[in-house]
């Protein structure tokens, strides 16, 4: 099992919202949908953008730089 890292509390974050944490070197981006939380690469894989900073529908994430949408469930 690997470690745990606290990053805050679940009520610092809300429904909808998404914020970029920095675990062990690696930005990771915490998003809520519905009160889960998903946790995934902040760094958009076609330019690099923050992920952390596009729009969250549901669960697509849109990349502000060019629009390219990603599940935060499935990647």
């Amino acid at each position: 099992m690997g470690n745990v890292v606290t990053i805050g509390q679940a009520s610092d974050l809300g429904e909808g919202e998404m914020k970029q944490v920095v675990v062990a070197g690696t930005k990771v981006a915490i998003a809520n949908v519905a009160g889960r939380f998903y946790a995934f690469g902040d760094t958009c894989t076609h330019l690099g953008c923050s992920l952390s900073e596009g729009d969250l529908e549901e669960t697509t994430v849109t990349c502000p730089c060019h629009g390219s949408r990603f599940d935060v469930t499935s990647g």
